[in-house]
């Protein structure tokens, strides 16, 4: 596979992942402000899936079932 390819694969890859992401994102803090977690639903978008579990995964049961959609 030539040096080309593999870019074009990584950027096809990044795009698609970038195009899922953020519908999951956005409905995890509708689920957070839903639950009355707004302020935990603005964590969620200043700090990233990643950041966020790690920090709030284990907050309740609503972050968990967040978490284990957006962070399994």
């Amino acid at each position: 596979m030539s040096e080309r390819e593999k870019v074009e694969i990584k950027t096809l890859h990044n795009d698609f992942v970038s195009v899922m992401v953020a519908p999951l994102l956005v409905w995890a803090a509708g689920v957070l402000a839903a639950a009355g977690l707004s302020w935990l639903a603005e964590k969620l978008l200043d700090y990233g899936a990643k950041k966020f579990c790690d920090a709030y995964g284990n907050y309740n049961s609503v972050t968990k079932t967040v978490c284990n959609v957006i962070a399994p």
